[in-house]
């Protein structure tokens, strides 16, 4: 791995086509092969937007790609390579998105209490989830955005 880094500092080019044909490579081994993966990205999305999947707190990559009648390496594999992230950032970016929604809407409401209406099932996860979307605490974040 050094030894790679090194060369690709001093070859940049090389370090391209290295990552070009390994990609070339995973994609040889696709679980998705054949399959129109369209329809089963919509229907992911409205099962996060409609049904409100993500507000469970026991939902797993598992029981989510039950959902779709997809294995979980498929899922994993699809959200990777369609839309660039991994199962626990998906199903956080709706979880954040509905509590940055609730803490504007409702600022008398407890943060805890927001943090379980949308899934998650601790305090901390839902702080370190918050924090690394936006930077700042969901209490920064509501104080700041009801100043304005």
């Amino acid at each position: 791995i050094i030894l790679i880094s090194l060369i690709g500092q001093r070859f940049p080019r090389f370090l391209q086509i290295l990552q070009t044909e390994v990609k070339k490579e995973r994609y040889k081994k696709s679980l998705l092969a054949g399959r129109d993966v369209t329809p089963i990205l919509n229907q992911m999305i409205s099962l996060m937007e409609s049904d409100f999947l993500y507000r469970d707190e026991t939902l797993t990559l598992k029981t989510l790609s039950e959902h779709l009648s997809m294995n979980p390496h498929q899922l994993s594999q699809l959200l990777n390579d369609n839309l660039n992230t991994n199962f626990s950032n998906f199903v956080n970016r709706y979880r954040i998105t509905e509590a940055e929604k609730i803490l504007l809407e409702k600022p008398d409401r407890p943060v805890l209490a927001i943090a379980f209406d949308v899934g998650f099932n601790n305090k901390t996860s839902f702080y370190d989830a918050f924090s690394r979307f936006n930077g700042v605490s969901p209490h920064k974040y509501r104080k700041v955005k009801l100043r304005r």
